[in-house]
């Protein structure tokens, strides 16, 4: 179907243009298997998607109006009289060509060569093997226009039954955006991490129409934008109220003349929120030493290769300690820290005497016994007592 993308591309690319533009488009090179065919050409620009969607309904009115395929030998200098008639620029030819006309036989173009209605259809000196018919192509999708060389451009198309595959392909892809954009704030937060693996995974692995394609990547990118919207809604609220519950039960435990105050929060507490907490207790003054223990977050361990190895929980520990309380009892939340994540082997802890951080990395959810963590951190905090 090359010769149709030719027709096609001049067709729509220098309609209304003069005589000197139209020989910027020539042939550069061609490869063409049973199912694809690449096609580059010469063209100063990229193509716009209005004017690849062009192309393509181009080459596929030729396949539905099942014009024959003509192939006829003629005399060189017959066959360049025939109006419209394309050939490889730099192609050298001998007295005898092969000549290839679709829809129109060639002994009728030759018949009569300035016949100005031959410029509407393909008609080339090729020696190229050819389908009988353009119905036999089935369907045609353009799935890759791209730049290969300085005024040089190529399209990948696709055509009979990988065509149509394609086409059943981007149908899903639309129907499944659909459903996804009329979904609730909650339904998206919740599922959008496997929505976008999904979306992503099927844009990655499937040969699309790219106009189309370009198209539901822009929607999908705006449902991107509405899920990011939600999340960092929902994240800043949830923080917020973390936040406030431990300010809230610090200063009960200090009215209460507590020596510390062991934490366990509803809800996992990123790394990233850690210092947040500290900010908080340090602006508000506290004379408290406080350790908090978030819930358990499902985490991705990746092994040697960077890949998702296997699905383990973690909570994160964090704990402060005011200067007088380091200096006069002596207690470090360094030294709090490291001593109850040392009792698991996933524990990890680092920081200084006044501000410290860690996490404890389990492999089955069910060893996650926040009580002995409370335990741990009591036990410790009492020897400066």
């Amino acid at each position: 179907m090359t010769h149709a993308l030719n027709y096609a591309l001049r067709k729509v690319l220098l309609e209304g243009e003069t005589e000197t533009e139209i020989e910027t488009i020539n042939q550069s090179g061609s490869l063409v298997d049973s199912q694809k065919l690449r096609f580059d050409f010469t063209f100063k620009k990229s193509l716009t998607q209005n004017q690849i969607a062009q192309v393509e309904k181009c080459v596929r009115d030729i396949i539905n109006k099942r014009l024959d395929v003509y192939i006829s030998e003629a005399p060189l200098e017959e066959a360049k009289k025939i109006n419209g008639l394309k050939a490889m620029f730099d192609e050298t030819y001998g007295n005898q060509v092969r000549v290839v006309s679709l829809g129109i036989p060639v002994n009728q173009l030759l018949e009569n060569p300035v016949n100005p209605l031959w410029k509407n259809t393909s008609v080339e000196l090729c020696g190229g093997t050819h389908i009988q018919n353009t119905k036999e192509a089935e369907d045609f999708v353009i799935i890759e226009e791209s730049s290969i060389s300085k005024g040089v451009r190529r399209i990948v198309a696709i055509t009979h039954e990988t065509a149509k595959k394609s086409i059943e392909a981007i149908r899903l892809l639309e129907k499944r955006i659909d459903e996804i954009g009329i979904y609730s704030d909650e339904k998206l937060n919740i599922e959008f991490k496997n929505i976008r693996e999904e979306i992503n995974d099927f844009f990655n692995s499937n040969s699309l129409p790219i106009v189309e394609k370009n198209i539901l990547k822009e929607r999908f990118d705006i449902i991107q934008g509405r899920a990011v919207e939600i999340n960092t809604f929902i994240e800043t609220n949830k923080k917020n109220k973390l936040k406030q519950y431990m300010d809230d039960e610090v200063i009960k435990a200090t009215k209460e003349n507590k020596n510390f105050l062991i934490l366990e929060f509803n809800s996992e507490i990123e790394m990233k929120s850690v210092k947040n907490f500290m900010s908080s207790l340090t602006k508000n003054s506290s004379q408290i030493p406080f350790f908090g223990i978030g819930n358990l977050e499902e985490i991705n361990v990746l092994d040697s290769n960077n890949n998702n190895n296997d699905l383990q929980y973690q909570s994160v520990l964090f704990s402060y300690v005011p200067d007088n309380i380091v200096n006069q009892n002596g207690l470090k939340a360094d030294e709090w820290i490291k001593n109850v994540v040392g009792n698991f082997n996933g524990g990890k802890s680092g920081g200084k005497i006044t501000q410290s951080q860690g996490k404890i990395v389990f492999k089955l959810k069910n060893e996650f016994n926040v009580k002995q963590i409370v335990d741990l951190a009591s036990s410790y905090a009492n020897k400066y007592f």
